[in-house]
C-alpha cells in the first residue's frame, strides 16, 4: 500500500492506491481504523 495524493488540495484526506495484494490491504484496513480511533498518538 502506498499513499498517493490527488489534486492540489492540502487539507483533504490522503487516499491509498489500489496497488498490491488485496488480501494484505484487507487484513490491514480494520486494525488501522481501530488504531486511528483509539490511539491518541496516531489520532493526532
Amino acid at each position: 500500500m502506498s499513499p498517493c495524493k490527488f489534486g492540489k488540495s492540502v487539507r483533504g484526506r490522503a487516499r491509498l492506491s489500489r496497488m498490491g495484494t488485496p488480501r494484505i490491504r484487507r487484513s490491514l484496513y480494520f486494525p488501522a481504523i481501530t488504531a486511528l480511533r483509539c490511539n491518541p498518538v496516531i489520532k493526532a
